[in-house]
């Protein structure tokens, strides 16, 4: 399916029309602008089909083993992160809600599939829209956001199993589900980055150069350290080609 995608990217990158002569291009006419769009759009689509059909579009990316329902449950956890990642470069107002959206959604299912109290998800819910609140009220910095979703991504990608212990859970993992905990992550810390370019005095071209750089980079963690055969490696270097595509043309 990955590949699919990579033609349809390469045949909208061949066929674009030139536009001003500044913009930065790949060879073929496309700009950083259109870039983004592109990439929002297959992020989005690709996510809200798999958040639905998790295990169907896990599938697409022949897992060695049998899903269990942790990872699963990871799976859909990281379809919604990606969601909410590509209407960040869609439409980044909506980013927040969308991601609040998640966290409250999956609160039943991780309860259920990782023995865990619910709460921490729905508190998670309601921080994101609460710290969105208060920087805009100035009660908190303007990068309070940005470093709260980057603090949480890098230590539940590095340090991922004091993080899910702290959600006072009772099922033990696999390498399968564990990886796939890191990578939804490792979506949370590009998140971060992004929201965080105003404050390290970044464009918004830099931003988004920043943000899709750090997710190729976590997909690579994902394929190469964190999940190394337990899927077909091949989904995941497509993606990190599309968006490491992206952060070169921004």
């Amino acid at each position: 399916m990955l590949s699919l995608i990579t033609v349809a990217l390469a045949f909208s990158v061949r066929d674009a029309k030139p536009a001003a002569a500044s913009a930065l291009r790949l060879r073929g006419g496309i700009s950083a602008g259109e870039a983004q769009k592109y990439i929002g759009y297959l992020t989005v689509a690709s996510s809200a089909v798999g958040y639905v059909y998790t295990n169907e579009m896990a599938d697409k990316y022949e897992p060695t083993e049998k899903l269990t329902p942790q990872t699963t449950a990871m799976g859909r956890m990281n379809f919604g992160v990606q969601l909410a990642a590509g209407v960040l470069l869609l439409k980044p107002d909506a980013f927040v809600p969308t991601l609040a959206a998640v966290f409250y959604s999956m609160a039943s299912q991780f309860g259920e599939t990782f023995q865990m109290p619910r709460y921490p998800m729905v508190a998670w819910a309601a921080i994101l829209p609460a710290l969105q609140w208060a920087a805009g009220e100035g009660k908190v910095p303007e990068w309070a956001l940005g470093g709260f979703l980057l603090a949480n991504g890098l230590f539940g990608s590095f340090m991922w199993e004091t993080c899910y212990s702290l959600y006072q859970t009772k099922v033990a993992l696999n390498k399968q589900a564990s990886s796939m905990g890191q990578f939804v992550n490792s979506g949370l810390a590009a998140t971060g980055l992004y929201l965080l370019g105003p404050t390290l005095g970044w464009s918004d071209t830099q931003a988004v150069a920043g943000f899709l750089a750090a997710f190729a980079a976590g997909v690579l963690k994902f394929v190469l350290v964190d999940g190394e055969g337990m899927f077909n490696p091949m989904g995941g270097y497509a993606w990190a080609a599309i968006m490491a595509a992206g952060a070169f043309l921004n």
